[in-house]
């Protein structure tokens, strides 16, 4: 978020990365905007590039498009987990890595009226802020050795309930969302070889708790005998401001005895400050050929106009983003009960796009290559999906710092026909 006074560049961020990759997750670019935009696509759509808007399914649902509600003919809980490997590469040479993971997203999708009309509720990741950076500066006459010290950490999550409707071929739904979180910044100036030097320190903690809405429509064309179909769907939201309260302080210290910091004077000290983050309008449009049983393959484009973004009516490092992906899923045979792996869904997709991050007036290209794979629960409408990932962002000799990550998704989704009424003979 772009403050009075704030080091903008982002070159000031990276000379050290790799003085601090240790201790904490590091996303540097996760100092803009809203911080790292996490897709909540479980594994087993994410295995063939998530073509959410235009998925439907009988057993399964998505809550980037609320329409795939009304399709729901069982109950359907999901829960995804994920494992993160993610190196951080700059352009002298040098490299930092570092791993996380844990419980991804959590949903719980039943239908009210088979295959008509169904409801969603859930937990999902919205943004992530995670870095810890330090930058030693030249020294320079008069003034002596300096370094900046950089951390964020926080984010923000979605919690939602939604509900989708169908008449004949043609669905539509709409989730009601509340976003909460909180994200804090800091930053330290110090001349650390300068007797009494005045050192400069700011800090920001923002809170956002607001609704959104999420909207979605879908239309099935049934191509011939065999009950070949295709998907058409589009999903989004309108832009949207959202509440935040923040505390922002800037102040100046001298180092007392056993470097404990002792406060000189305060430049500016704000509580408890209410304004709006203005988050954009985006949207998901996709397309799915399908032969039952069989074959799937999927087209599908993304876009969000994230140069409209503000936070406290500033502005900050954010332009229009986008991502074009293409995706399979094939299964070999899936009514042979006696083979498992003729019954495994194989999938793979590749995307290419750009950031909604700009820096130092660059785009960050964007390419991401899944391969995945849903294993079924024998005898059972469930299935364990995994979906592996390679997502590179960025360019060394473009943007300075390239980020390369793998991710594996593991998916678990359980279904079965909830709230049956039991008859007595």
């Amino acid at each position: 978020m772009k403050l009075p006074s704030r080091p903008d560049c982002i070159a000031l961020l990276l000379p050290l990365l790799p003085f601090a990759l240790a201790a904490q997750t590091n996303i540097p670019y996760s100092r803009y905007g809203m911080g790292l935009l996490m897709d909540p696509t479980g594994a087993s759509l994410r295995g063939w590039g998530s073509p959410a808007a235009a998925f439907q399914n009988a057993y399964a649902s998505t809550f980037l498009n609320p329409a795939s509600y009304a399709h729901l003919q069982v109950t359907t809980l999901e829960a995804n987990l994920y494992q993160n490997v993610m190196t951080i590469s700059t352009s002298a040479d040098s490299s930092g890595s570092f791993a996380d993971g844990g419980l991804y997203s959590l949903s719980l999708t039943f239908p009210i009226v088979r295959g008509r009309l169904g409801l969603s509720t859930g937990l999902m990741p919205f943004s992530r802020v995670s870095y810890s950076l330090v930058q030693r500066n030249d020294s320079l006459t008069g003034i002596g050795v300096s370094y900046n010290q950089f951390k964020g950490s926080g984010g923000s999550n979605l919690f939602y309930i939604g509900t989708g409707a169908r008449w004949g071929n043609f669905s539509a739904g709409i989730n009601a969302a509340y976003l909460f979180g909180r994200l804090s910044y800091s930053s330290l100036l110090v001349f650390d070889d300068t007797l009494n030097a005045y050192n400069t320190f700011r800090s920001e903690d923002v809170v956002v708790g607001d609704f959104l809405f999420h909207g979605g429509i879908q239309y099935r064309f049934d191509l011939g005998a065999d009950n070949r179909r295709l998907f058409l769907g589009l999903s989004g939201n309108l832009a949207t401001d959202v509440r935040a309260r923040r505390n922002l302080l800037y102040s100046r210290f001298t180092f007392g005895f056993g470097g404990v910091q002792v406060v000189e004077d305060t430049i500016l000290n704000v509580t408890d400050e209410t304004g709006n983050l203005h988050l954009p309008a985006s949207f998901q449009a996709a397309a799915i050929y399908a032969v039952p049983g069989k074959l799937m393959t999927a087209l599908c484009y993304q876009a969000g106009r994230w140069s409209d973004y503000r936070a406290f009516g500033l502005p900050d490092f954010t332009i229009n983003n986008w991502k074009a992906t293409a995706g399979v899923q094939f299964i070999p045979n899936s009514e042979n009960v006696q083979s498992f792996w003729s019954q495994v869904a194989y999938r793979a997709s590749f995307s290419l796009g750009t950031s909604y991050w700009q820096i130092n007036g660059q785009k960050l290209s964007e390419q991401i290559l899944t391969l995945g794979a849903g294993l079924p629960v024998r005898r059972l409408l469930s299935e364990t999906a995994i979906a592996l990932e390679y997502h590179r962002l960025g360019s060394v000799n473009r943007n300075t710092v390239a980020i390369r990550q793998y991710r594996l998704t593991v998916g678990f989704l359980l279904s079965d026909r909830w709230f049956l009424k039991r008859r007595l003979e």
